[in-house]
């Protein structure tokens, strides 16, 4: 990993820690935060770091900086901070809603530096309010495969009944939909499931979203992409494959089977080795685009290691961006971004829906992501020699 990426992925870990405390009311009573010198002081960061990551949640809407004064939770946050679970209860009543939230076990150390995970838990911070008085519990799955996700909460001794409804941001299995069939908890899905029946869902474009990539890659010149992604047995990633090839397919350009590149697991480690033996086939392509953040470094770590250039050599584009891979990589990327804080927030009211209305219509509300255009898919002359590295 370059220097880079890892500085920008210590201070996504920073902007998780920042985050976690607010949301946990850990900062004084009257909204005010510490200097920026007090949190050099408590983080352990540079003073420019901590600026830098004061400023993003400033652009969150968490605090304002008030001048000569200092910087404060804003006001909405500072009425409704207090000491509880992860997300504390609005305190606009005396029992406030209890919410579960169930994840996949991330793979850091804890959820909060999860950006996926912390990005929905914004979400559902930013859609509180008067009238919205709840807590967060959040429960995470390691072992999916074996007994499915219901199951797994059992042997873990964690009782979904005890919440008055629940958020699920987990693939889950013919078992797992069975039991939600006739599940006595409110729950929203984040994420279609592969299922006949219909479920109150909250989910983003995968298909347009992809769709928007491929087209801004025919618009720039590039006619043969290589696709690096995860397990495509999930709907939303076959969604993903179908909504890219869809452009090329009207002009009649068929991708070949060598340029998809599936990754067992989806790390740096497997996709810079995967795309080290599409290499090794033949530098006959002219874009990349990758799905996910590590993914993406792992290809970034192997371009640079054959002194490929961006954009002048190949184009690369990046799907389910973060901000700290946005950040740090040179030159900056052309991204597909999920709106995930977005998503949280539509889950929260759909899941209020289904509490004042448990007999209504059952709904599926669909996010549209976003392409930003920047230098890694620039117009430019390309220079190749056909089979070869440049």
């Amino acid at each position: 990993m370059s220097r880079s990426i890892r500085k920008h992925y210590k201070y996504n870990k920073l902007i998780s820690l920042l985050r976690k405390k607010i949301f946990d009311g850990e900062f004084d009573s009257d909204g005010k935060l510490p200097t920026e010198r007090e949190l050099v002081r408590l983080l352990g960061y540079s003073r420019i770091t901590i600026r830098t990551a004061l400023q993003e949640l400033r652009e969150d809407g968490l605090i304002e900086q008030r001048r000569g004064v200092g910087t404060y939770l804003t006001s909405w946050k500072k009425q409704h901070a207090c000491t509880a679970l992860y997300l504390p209860a609005v305190s606009t009543s005396d029992k406030p809603l209890r919410f579960g939230f169930i994840a996949s076990h991330p793979h850091v150390a804890a959820v909060e530096d999860d950006p996926y995970l912390n990005l929905l838990m914004l979400g559902f911070l930013r859609s509180r309010g008067p009238g919205r008085n709840f807590t967060i519990e959040t429960a995470t799955v390691k072992d999916m495969q074996q007994r499915g996700v219901f199951e797994e909460l059992c042997a873990e001794h964690v009782d979904i009944r005890k919440w008055d409804g629940m958020i699920i941001a987990i693939p889950l299995s013919e078992k797992d939909l069975h039991f939600l069939e006739h599940c006595p908890v409110p729950f929203v899905l984040q994420g279609e499931p592969e299922s006949e029946v219909s479920f109150p869902v909250v989910t983003s474009d995968n298909y347009r979203g992809a769709c928007d990539a491929a087209r801004h890659l025919l618009d720039t010149g590039r006619r043969m992409p290589v696709l690096v992604y995860g397990n495509e047995s999930n709907l939303w990633m076959r969604r993903r494959l179908s909504g890219f090839q869809r452009p090329f397919l009207d002009l009649g350009i068929r991708l070949p089977e060598k340029n998809f590149l599936t990754l067992e697991s989806v790390s740096q480690e497997a996709a810079a080795a995967r795309f080290s033996e599409r290499l090794k086939l033949g530098f006959d392509f002219d874009s990349v685009v990758t799905f996910g953040d590590w993914p993406t470094v792992g290809v970034l770590n192997v371009l640079h290691k054959n002194a490929v250039r961006i954009p002048e050599d190949i184009a690369l584009i990046n799907f389910d961006s973060y901000t700290w891979l946005f950040r740090s990589a040179n030159p900056p990327l052309t991204c597909v971004s999920q709106p995930f804080s977005r998503i949280g927030e539509l889950c929260i009211e759909m899941l209020y829906e289904r509490l004042e209305h448990p007999d209504g219509d059952i709904h599926m509300r669909i996010v549209r992501p976003q392409l930003t255009i920047r230098e890694s898919t620039a117009q430019t002359a390309m220079k190749k020699r056909a089979g070869e590295l440049p």
